[in-house]
């Protein structure tokens, strides 16, 4: 028994290592598949077609929330008009002083 027998065996055992599993996925990979596994070869091409199928989705850029853009907006708008009222609300000490006159 091959140590690719072995391999195959503990794979479908559910045994396999990741590493162990990579050298499968190489061996089905390269063409030079011995007769005897011929009969697995489209199943492990099957699982590297959806693996690239089933890729990630590339990510998307986040949009901030509609309530977020409103309610930075709401608050600058509060301490705009918090500042122009206390602001005009003062008046100017001004005193007029006639001289001679």
């Amino acid at each position: 028994m091959s140590d690719m027998d072995k391999l195959i065996d503990k794979y479908f055992e559910g045994e396999t290592s990741l590493q162990e599993e990579k050298l499968i996925r190489q061996y089905f990979e390269s063409g030079n598949i011995d007769d005897k596994h011929r009969a697995y070869a489209p199943m492990f091409g099957f699982f590297a077609e959806e693996r690239q199928k089933v890729s990630p989705p590339a990510r998307k850029k986040k949009k901030l929330p509609f309530f977020v853009w409103a309610s930075v907006a709401a608050s600058l708008a509060l301490v705009l008009s918090l500042r122009i009222f206390f602001w005009s609300g003062q008046e100017a000490n001004t005193s007029v002083v006639y001289v001679n006159g």
